[in-house]
């Protein structure tokens, strides 16, 4: 089979790289670029090693996602309808690439994944303002936030913004339902 053409823009900062002292802070919006951003690198986030996942490259600086977008662009009056998948992983391991663009591309929409805080760098909390915790849905509400500034830019709609995810992801999904914080951030739900 001859899959459809799509452009991919992989690897694009939402947020500042959470390390030394933003280790186990909320995230901090990306502050803006003047050069041409290179966008064709996957990053995955620090994480603990699970025996049935291919081993990957993963590092602290990993608050990127990546955009997929038909090669037929709309009509000048038009824009793309935007899917964001969040990866699951028990919020413990995985990242955006477990769901390649390949495999749902097939139609005219606008595909993003992204990348969240995992594991004790995404989720421990020591019940104070220290380390309050839950970073890891707090990076998933800056790469919407991301979503509903930029997305226009790759012909998506802002307006038209369903959030989807498996296992964790689809508990985030119905976590971000719930949060106030998330409210106009998307529009659609599908939970698996």
């Amino acid at each position: 089979l001859e899959g459809r053409r799509f452009s991919a823009f992989e690897g694009i900062p939402y947020a500042e790289p959470p390390v030394g002292e933003l280790r186990f802070e909320a995230p901090r919006s990306a502050r803006p670029w003047n050069k041409t951003l290179d966008a064709n690198t996957l990053f995955v986030c620090s994480q603990t090693r699970h025996p049935l996942l291919e081993e990957k490259k993963a590092q602290e600086d990993c608050l990127y996602l990546n955009v997929y977008v038909p090669k037929d662009q709309p009509s000048e009056n038009d824009s793309f309808d935007v899917v964001v998948n969040i990866h699951g992983g028990a919020f413990m391991n995985g990242d955006g690439n477990l769901a390649p663009p390949g495999i749902i591309m097939d139609r005219d929409f606008v595909y993003v994944n992204l990348n969240y805080r995992v594991g004790a760098l995404g989720f421990l909390s020591v019940e104070d303002t220290t380390v309050p915790g839950n970073n890891g849905l707090k990076d998933q509400q800056l790469a919407l936030q991301w979503i509903q500034t930029h997305i226009k830019q790759f012909g998506g709609n802002p307006n038209s913004v369903t959030l989807m995810g498996q296992s964790a992801g689809g508990a985030s999904v119905h976590f971000h339902y719930f949060s106030p914080k998330s409210r106009g951030l998307f529009h659609k739900g599908i939970s698996q």
